[in-house]
């Protein structure tokens, strides 16, 4: 089947990589199968799997299943990684033990009233992520706190909704409808993003956001790129071939 490339990551040396076949199986209890932008908005499950060819993955970072979890079929996962030099993992579920830096996202199964704080933090852990909206923040509030402590970056991932059902209705006046990269949805007004950011940054150091208002594309945030580089340099994995800036150029 001929690769489908994801248009978020385009120039962005960033490529996905889905190698299990169908819909993730946490969907079924997790909140981030209901507002999974991955498979609303350009992945089909019952197109996967989606493996790279290594002509585009070459020069590039190949990310792992975001829209899915690593640590389902994970012996699958693992192999699969062995065809690439550079790649991180995704997953929702608190085990690390993969050859490469991973990026958790801590509040998944409950997004607005739970999230997994993490007693011991694994060398090769990226960066939490925390999907956040206008209603959580007290909660938002607890994960960057004590992810401070252990000096794990948080990075907000502003939600965003194709039903205003989703938002409890004293908060939708902070939504409007809003095109990202090729779909409408009700996405945080801007003053109100910026607002939420600059509380946090006032008070934490580690604190970032995925993307930006004005820019949902990956080119144009850095972070996984750079805290992928950051982590592996951390680890000091051996790798088949040197170690090397990924191209900038779209798959």
């Amino acid at each position: 089947m001929k690769y489908l490339p994801n248009p978020k990551l385009k120039g962005s040396g960033i490529v996905d990589c889905i190698p299990q076949k169908g819909k993730c199986l946490l969907a079924k209890n997790y909140d981030c199968g209901i507002d999974c932008y991955f498979i609303h908005g350009w992945y089909d499950p019952t197109y996967s799997p989606i493996i790279p060819p290594k002509k585009i993955a070459e020069g590039k970072i190949v990310r792992f299943n975001s829209g899915h979890d690593s640590n389902l079929e994970k012996r699958l996962v693992l192999e699969t990684a062995k065809n690439f030099d550079d790649f991180f993992f995704n997953t929702s579920l608190p085990r690390f033990d993969f050859p490469g830096p991973v990026v958790f996202t801590c509040n998944s199964k409950e997004t607005n009233k739970n999230a997994i704080v993490l007693s011991n933090v694994s060398k090769n852990l990226m960066f939490v992520r925390f999907r956040v909206n206008s209603w959580n923040l007290d909660l938002a509030e607890n994960v960057i706190k004590n992810y401070e402590r252990k000096n794990v970056p948080v990075v907000l991932t502003f939600m965003r909704y194709y039903s205003k059902k989703r938002i409890p209705k004293e908060f939708r006046k902070d939504y409007k409808l809003k095109k990202s990269i090729i779909h409408n949805y009700l996405m945080i007004k801007k003053q109100k993003r910026e607002e939420i950011v600059a509380f946090f940054k006032e008070k934490y150091n580690n604190i970032f956001q995925c993307g930006s208002y004005e820019s949902s594309f990956c080119k144009d945030c850095g972070n996984c790129k750079e805290f992928y580089f950051t982590t592996k340099s951390l680890l000091s994995l051996t790798l088949n071939k040197p170690m090397r800036e990924p191209q900038s150029s779209q798959p």
